[in-house]
């Protein structure tokens, strides 16, 4: 027993360090392993089940109602057409209304351009729907820039764009 202690007290380093290297192999293997397997099952879908993929084709004058948030309209109105103000000025100045085109604009596309240019910010592309209001076919939108769009909506996709300012 004392000539083990004598072992164990001359090689003290190197059996720390012999520990240290199991510990982290060990628990290298354990983290492989952990790895490997998925953590999260999701209850709804099991190994055993296979959802198929059904093509169907609809007959004529056949069709499959679909129902679309009213926000997610409104947020893809705006996403489009702040990403063709940015984009494509020109294709934008045919969604701002009549009104603001008179009024704001005098019928300028010039004026539209200037004011385009001093609206767009670097955050602008980015920017999303922070509070709107829905009334009718006018759907009213403040952005997180702080900006205040007004959107009449004629059908789907076919809209007018009022520029009402920024909010404080």
């Amino acid at each position: 027993m004392d000539k083990v202690k004598e072992i164990i007290k001359d090689n003290l380093i190197w059996i720390i360090i012999l520990l240290v290297l199991v510990a982290v192999i060990v628990g290298y293997s354990i983290y492989n392993y952990i790895d490997g397997k998925e953590i999260f099952n999701d209850p709804m879908v099991t190994d055993h089940e296979s959802i198929p993929y059904v093509n169907y084709t609809y007959e004529d004058n056949e069709y499959r109602v679909i129902t679309v948030e009213k926000y997610d309209v409104f947020n893809n109105y705006y996403k489009d057409f702040i990403n063709k103000m940015i984009n494509d000025t020109k294709s934008s100045w045919e969604y701002v209304s009549e009104d603001d085109k008179k009024k704001r604009f005098n019928n300028k596309y010039e004026e539209y351009e200037k004011y385009v240019k001093s609206v767009i910010t670097v955050k602008t592309l980015s920017n999303k729907v922070e509070k709107y209001k829905v009334s009718n076919n006018t759907i009213t939108v403040i952005d997180s820039e702080n900006k205040m769009y007004e959107f009449k909506e004629n059908g789907v996709w076919n809209y007018k764009v009022s520029f009402k300012g920024e909010v404080r």
